[in-house]
């Protein structure tokens, strides 16, 4: 005031983490998502990232410009955000989906190379990125999918065979 000069106060300008792209941008809880920006800082330490305010924990992996998490348990659809020394990024929509889960397979048993119809609940589906196996032998390429079903071949050597009430399969090998 008046043309003195008061005291000197340090003060650090902490740059604001910002997401360019999440892969991928949709998925059930328990997906592994790439989100590529930066402003990350070099470890994650104290900082976060959350899916529609629920945090994902500790990241797989945290560089500057790249942080890998998994879907939450509670997630729902909404913002990630990245917040790093109490800073948060602008966030980026992420669409949370129904876990998958097989209500019934169509037939239920076969010989190798029967066709088989994967009857599914709640399934959004990308071609791509679909993964069927039968005790853990991948089913190969679907032939024909739609929201609620996926055809392909049985796997080779697996004999099903019900696990439980949640509609989801395992097997037996056979041999």
């Amino acid at each position: 005031m008046g043309g003195v000069a008061s005291n000197e106060v340090g003060f650090a300008v902490v740059p604001m983490p910002s997401i360019v792209s999440l892969n991928p941008s949709f998925g059930p809880v328990g997906t592994a998502v790439t989100i590529a920006g930066g402003n990350f800082g070099s470890m994650q330490g104290g900082s976060t990232v959350t899916f529609n305010g629920t945090s994902a924990g500790t990241a797989t992996s945290w560089t500057a410009t790249s942080i890998v998490v998994h879907v939450p348990s509670g997630a729902t659809a909404g913002n990630v955000v990245v917040t790093v020394d109490e800073v948060a990024g602008s966030g980026v929509n992420f669409t949370v989906l129904p876990t998958p889960s097989i209500a019934n397979l169509d037939p239920d048993t076969g010989a190798v190379g029967t066709a088989v119809d994967h009857h599914r609940r709640q399934l959004r589906l990308d071609a791509g990125r679909q993964h069927v196996r039968f005790n853990g032998t991948s089913a190969g390429a679907a032939t024909g999918w739609s929201d609620t079903s996926i055809y392909r071949e049985r796997a080779r050597r697996c004999d099903h065979r019900p696990r439980g009430g949640d509609g989801e399969r395992s097997g037996q090998q056979t041999g």
